[in-house]
């Protein structure tokens, strides 16, 4: 029989699920921004349930839109896992109503134009996205639910993105994670609205039947940043911070800092070194704003290793874009030692002396990749930078 279905809550206690998932096999899987929605069957009849009651197949649901136009193309596969399933009494599929809403994409069929959400651009029609199953009133495994969706008809059913230990599936980097179900349905993804909602990490199986259940979800902070009442209750301790304000070191963040001083692209240690500087004051002022719109205000002392990352992140991109360039003049990038600093000829490129970035200081030829002028990565950088590479480049007199 139906039963409502567990509310996964955004305050969990991650210290005590990370304890009950201890040697479990754990799946993660793309959360999807809708409606929760359920079938049940007793081999016959299909029945609708929103997450708190029953619903009638031509009531209201989502705006006008009576679930049946759209969740009624399901019914033979609720049936068939009926069938498959072997149970004696009823099956019940348990989803997310979604769609309704495409910027990229037009839709003529049930639900076109009514969003069940405008967050993530899914699919301009309603659908259904099936993730779990409740047989006789037992709560089936993650792959056996999985398989027997698949056999039975569904054609959009929770993949694993990730299996593995609690904190390799925790690991998924939701913040470039692209929902996979416009490409599922045919749509194309839409520029601005493809980064899914977030995860779900799970078991793949209770140790017990009747056990709690051990889920988590983690979200992107764009889509919570669409969201003030969710982004305030996700920033609860300093690394909710320290990870927002590294949510906001993207490169086209640097880029347009830099469209206001085109000539830090060019490669010096003063350049880049101004260059990580700007960057992080416009990072500083992007994460304060967005956590004073929720009444909160970052910790002083929880984003050092942030910065350290963003440095990083500038030194690389500027480097990228170099490479990308036309070969510079060596004037511009190599030094000569007894001359004070003037340009050199290639002749004297064995005075070239390399700098790191981040600290200022000349480093060692065998530190060099003598091709670009790269910092070589060292085994300590992670404990002298806070667990965070360390990648810079650059040259300079000594």
């Amino acid at each position: 029989m139906w039963q409502k279905y567990p509310t996964i809550d955004d305050t969990v206690d991650v210290e005590k699920i990370r304890r009950s998932a201890a040697g479990l096999q754990c799946v993660a899987v793309e959360k999807v921004d809708g409606s929760n929605f359920a079938f049940e069957s007793d081999g016959r009849e299909v029945i609708y349930y929103s997450r708190n009651r029953r619903i009638e197949f031509h009531e209201p649901f989502q705006g006008k839109v009576a679930p049946y136009a759209a969740m009624h193309a399901y019914h033979s596969a609720v049936v068939e896992l009926f069938r498959i399933s072997g149970v004696k009494r009823s099956i019940v599929v348990y989803g997310e109503y979604f769609g309704g809403w495409h910027p990229s994409a037009t839709g003529h069929g049930p639900g076109a134009g009514t969003p069940v959400q405008s967050h993530v651009a899914y699919s301009p029609e309603h659908h259904f996205y099936a993730f779990d199953v409740l047989a006789d009133g037992a709560w089936v495994g993650f792959d056996e639910a999985i398989g027997l969706l698949s056999r039975a008809g569904f054609p959009l059913i929770a993949e694993s993105l990730m299996r593995g230990t609690f904190e390799q599936c925790l690991a998924v980097d939701v913040d470039r994670l692209e929902t996979s179900v416009p490409g599922r349905l045919g749509f194309p993804h839409c520029g601005g609205h493809q980064i899914a909602e977030g995860v779900i990490v799970r078991p793949t199986r209770r140790r017990q039947p009747n056990e709690a259940r051990t889920w988590i979800k983690k979200k992107s902070w764009q889509f919570l940043e669409e969201r003030p009442n969710e982004l305030a209750k996700a920033l609860r301790e300093p690394a909710d911070f320290a990870n927002l304000c590294l949510h906001f070191c993207v490169q086209p963040r640097l880029d347009n800092v830099l469209s206001h001083e085109p000539q830090l692209r060019m490669c010096t240690t003063s350049n880049v070194q101004r260059a990580q500087e700007l960057f992080w004051s416009d990072v500083q002022c992007a994460s304060d704003h967005r956590v004073s719109m929720v009444g909160k205000h970052i910790p002083s002392d929880c984003c050092s290793g942030v910065r350290v990352e963003a440095n990083r992140l500038v030194a690389e991109w500027l480097q990228l874009s170099e490479l990308d360039a036309p070969p510079p003049m060596p004037s511009r990038l190599s030094f000569d030692v007894k001359n004070n600093g003037e340009s050199n000829d290639d002749s004297n490129n064995g005075n070239k002396v390399a700098i790191d970035i981040i600290t200022g200081t000349p480093l060692p030829p065998t530190q060099v990749d003598k091709n670009i002028g790269v910092r070589l990565p060292r085994e300590k950088d992670s404990k002298e930078h806070g667990g965070l590479p360390v990648k810079s480049f650059g040259t300079s007199s000594a």
